[in-house]
């Protein structure tokens, strides 16, 4: 009698190693997936706010407005100072093509928005605009 306690007690033991291993595959596998979540999340996050960013940029450039050629914002993306960025918008003018070509008067910007910590490139755009010759005379008397 004492050998069928014996293996019953043991076939349990192996049942229980079993199940704990099956239930700690499944919470690995859930806790990798909630992590890759979390950093998707913020990724859209930094996508959508640098987008509205760039796109503001732009649309002051298109009005004819003068922007700064960098621009810092902290993980929230609020404007801050360049020591406390986590973020950095630029704003580059193309170089210019040949006068002759028939563009005179458009200037072409390229507007990039980038995460300082790991100089990784979230979102750019290039926009190309009418910029009168008395605004382009101005900037170069300055």
């Amino acid at each position: 009698m004492k050998r069928t306690s014996n293996s019953r007690s043991s076939l349990f033991l192996i049942e229980l190693i079993i199940a704990i291993l099956f239930f700690s595959l499944v919470s690995a596998v859930c806790l990798r997936a909630f992590a890759r979540s979390h950093i998707l999340t913020e990724n859209a996050r930094d996508l959508n706010a640098a987008l509205m960013y760039v796109e503001s940029t732009a649309e002051l450039l298109r009005a004819g407005e003068s922007v700064e050629a960098q621009t810092f914002y902290s993980s929230s993306w609020d404007t801050c100072e360049e020591k406390k960025a986590a973020y950095m918008i630029t704003v580059k003018e193309k170089d210019a093509s040949d006068e002759d070509s028939g563009t005179d008067g458009l200037t072409t910007y390229q507007i990039t928005a980038r995460q300082l910590n790991n100089g990784r490139k979230i979102y750019s755009l290039n926009v190309t605009c009418h910029t009168p010759y008395s605004i382009k005379e101005a900037a170069g008397h300055e």
